[in-house]
């Protein structure tokens, strides 16, 4: 199963993250313009500051069903970080689809009560830069609800083909209605609001794990910076603690 930064399906699950506080303490001049800041930087941080919030998502949101895997304990086939640019531009030549979306690969037919941890992953993933009190006024965070869609479309395709999902008809209702609201996802804040994501246990679950988390996405980073933002992937990978 896989599922990508942005929603596209295919047969296989794909996911990423990067550690950061805040994407705000990017910006470091006075008034907080990033503009004035590329105008100003060194040639180095103007192409940090390009890249970042890119990749920092990607990874923050890739991290997130890694992390879910880890504790459900689902097998992790794969993680795939395409080169940079893919996410912004056509595929080079002969370059296959499987390496043109980053993802997290498990293997298919793992139980409706690991998948749906595993798809909501990513969501959380990059909200987890939030602290409690952000949180609790979610429109005001950001997270890319809309690339989110294919992750809660299967969520709901896993339900519907469940032969007991009564444990989580509620979750599919909710999924649906933040769908409807926020034009599925398209606009951020009416989604974060609508959906209540806080209230679900694997939320909370997530938040008991932030620190691992970050870590996770840490490695991602740095792994995909060693690369120079071209393509890293890895089978069966294994995260340090």
């Amino acid at each position: 199963m896989r599922t990508g930064f942005d929603s596209v399906l295919t047969a296989n699950v794909y996911s990423i993250g990067v550690g950061m506080r805040s994407l705000c303490s990017l910006f470091r001049t006075t008034n907080g313009n990033l503009i004035d800041e590329l105008f100003a930087a060194s040639a180095a941080r103007k192409t940090e500051l390009i890249r970042a919030t890119t990749i920092g998502f990607v990874c923050l949101h890739e991290a997130g069903h890694v992390m879910m895997a880890e504790l459900h304990q689902i097998p992790i086939l794969s993680v795939n970080l395409p080169r940079l640019d893919n996410l912004s531009s056509p595929r080079r030549p002969n370059e296959k689809p499987e390496e043109e979306l980053p993802g997290v690969e498990v293997p298919p037919g793992e139980a409706l009560n690991k998948m749906v941890p595993f798809l909501l992953g990513g969501l959380f993933g990059e909200l987890n830069i939030y602290d409690d009190d952000a949180l609790n006024n979610p429109g005001k965070c950001h997270a890319y609800t809309y690339g989110c869609k294919g992750d809660l479309a299967k969520i709901c395709q896993l339900i519907k083909g469940d032969q007991n999902p009564v444990n989580y008809l509620s979750l599919a209702g909710s999924i649906n209605a933040a769908q409807a609201a926020s034009r599925d996802g398209a606009e951020r804040a009416t989604f974060l609001s609508a959906f209540p994501f806080r209230a679900r246990i694997e939320f909370q679950q997530f938040r008991e794990h932030r620190a691992r988390h970050h870590s996770i996405a840490a490695q991602l980073y740095a792994n995909w910076k060693m690369m120079d933002f071209e393509r890293w992937y890895k089978k069966n990978p294994r995260f340090s603690s």
